[in-house]
């Protein structure tokens, strides 16, 4: 039984650790990794683009001309999904506003439409949940 309790203690205590350690921001990392997966979802190619800064990646989903946004019919939105081996990681890559009328048009929504509550005491439009 004291084996358990010690055990329980040690789980709490990882969890408790990983939970309390933040995320620092790195500017290698936002140049080298996070702006090249950024620049990816723009392309009609992102595999392409990603071929061209990692070195063993994959595009595994892509997602192109899907309407979306406050004005569905003029908007397309586009997004993949990869992974960077050599990093360990998958990556979620969507691309942003693409011109002055859509900036418009989400900024309208994100201040005139319903928000919901984030579970991290924040507030954001409906489109990002």
């Amino acid at each position: 039984m004291l084996g358990l309790l010690a055990l329980c203690d040690l789980v709490t205590f990882i969890l408790a650790e990983s939970i309390s350690r933040k995320a620092t921001y790195s500017d290698m990392f936002a140049r080298t990794k996070m702006l090249p997966l950024a620049a990816a979802a723009y392309s009609n190619s992102p595999e392409l683009c990603l071929a061209n800064r990692f070195t063993n990646a994959t595009v595994s989903g892509v997602v192109v001309n899907s309407t979306c946004g406050p004005t569905a019919s003029q908007e397309l939105c586009s997004g993949f999904t990869a992974v960077i081996h050599d990093d360990g990681a998958i990556a979620i890559s969507f691309r942003g506003t693409e011109d002055h009328s859509q900036l418009i048009a989400e900024a309208d929504q994100s201040l005139f439409d319903r928000q919901v509550s984030a579970p991290v005491k924040i507030k954001d439009s409906v489109k990002y949940v």
